[in-house]
């Protein structure tokens, strides 16, 4: 199904706009499950480890002044790997989450402009139905 020819310049626009959020969404969508779960296992193990680790720390303070007893080299990386995981996540949600309100803000411009834009045709028109369908079948968005 071809884009309806019919649209508004402003709908064309608002709707070109919808579609560019719509992307970024699923890409940043892609790339955060990954990041996130690598970041959920890692703190899923340092969670189950934490007695081990407070144990050592605690030593430390208690006047152990063996540093190297309380993380491994192997830790040392995990722990390094664990920051920057979460650190990519975070960032990866931040970016996400401003394309999701920009996809939402879009989306109820479109409306709005489906709502009051009159149609020139003569009725019985379904412009506005083929363009809510060309748009959820073509392009996988969902205005209503």
């Amino acid at each position: 199904m071809p884009r309806p020819l019919t649209l508004s310049y402003a709908l064309n626009k608002k709707t070109d706009k919808l579609l560019k959020a719509h992307r970024n969404k699923g890409t940043g969508i892609a790339i955060m499950i990954p990041a996130g779960t690598v970041a959920g296992l890692l703190w899923v193990y340092f969670l189950g480890n934490m007695d081990r680790y407070l144990d050592a720390w605690a030593s430390v303070f208690s006047g152990d002044t063996s540093v190297s007893a309380v993380l491994t080299p192997i830790e040392t990386v995990y722990f390094k790997v664990l920051f920057i995981t979460t650190l990519i996540f975070g960032c990866i949600y931040a970016l996400w989450n401003r394309y999701n309100e920009k996809f939402k803000k879009y989306k109820k411009e479109v409306l709005e402009i489906l709502e009051v834009d009159p149609c020139e045709h003569r009725s019985p028109c379904n412009c506005k139905d083929a363009y809510c369908e060309w748009i959820e079948q073509e392009e996988g968005v969902d205005l209503l």
